[in-house]
């Protein structure tokens, strides 16, 4: 009966922690992966403006970026370094558009739909 939980413990152990984090909203640090020339404090700017997940990151405007800037809330980051910021984003997530049914469904159902008949 001990055998059971210890594989049980070990399976569970054996999950990478991307998988746990492909279900919900990705931590800022990941921008960090994807992209070398964004540092610690570029995300601590990013969190301070109000942007706490890659997620909220890759969905807002860069025009958005560009007026928190203005406004001092974010430094003046060049054009160049704004773009890095977005497309590293964009590549942490997925950014496809989907439909509600699909959208609310759990990782690996199929959602088979018909056609309508005349």
């Amino acid at each position: 009966t001990m055998a059971a939980p210890t594989q049980a413990s070990e399976a569970a152990a054996q999950v990478a922690p991307e998988e746990d984090l492909a279900t919900g909203p990705l931590p800022l640090a990941k921008l960090q992966e994807r992209e070398p020339s964004i540092t610690r404090k570029d995300l601590e700017l990013l969190a301070q403006a109000g942007f706490h997940t890659v997620d909220s990151l890759a969905f807002s405007a860069t025009k958005r970026l560009h007026s928190l800037a203005a406004a001092g809330d974010l430094p003046k980051w060049s054009d160049e370094k704004l773009k890095k910021i977005k497309t590293a984003a964009a590549q942490c997530v997925d950014m496809g558009f989907q439909f509600g049914p699909m959208a609310c469904s759990p990782p690996g159902f199929l959602l088979v739909l018909q056609g309508a008949r005349r």
